[in-house]
């Protein structure tokens, strides 16, 4: 468990200090095709989008500890249907620090899965 925690911290700080922060747009959308959803049933790939969607309507203020937590765990439910790109799109989407630690998933995922 805490080798999962340091690798986890590990790829954060890569994501942060530069590498990823570093790029501009272009460079990002040329990173990001490696990543490739596997095939799901319509209607996983839809209650995916409507669990995402639920969790993003409550309200910021004075919740966005649990909106950002919702919003979390459906990342980390796409990942464990292997949608990488799903999940990215939605981590794009969360509004506070919950995000970077999506990011430390989909970077985890991605070294697991390649």
């Amino acid at each position: 468990m805490k080798y999962r925690l340091e690798v986890r911290v590990f790829l954060m700080v890569l994501l942060v200090s530069g590498f990823w922060v570093g790029c501009d747009s272009k460079d990002q959308e040329t990173i990001v095709p490696a990543l490739n959803d596997k095939f799901l049933e319509p209607y996983q790939a839809e209650l995916l989008d409507i669990a995402f969607n639920a969790a993003s309507a409550i309200p910021s203020e004075p919740h966005i500890k649990s909106k950002s937590l919702a919003q979390e765990a459906v990342v980390k439910a796409a990942l464990e249907m292997n949608q990488p790109q799903r999940a990215l799109e939605y981590t794009r989407q969360i509004p506070n620090w919950r995000q970077q630690t999506c990011y430390a998933d989909i970077a985890l995922y991605c070294a697991q899965n390649k």
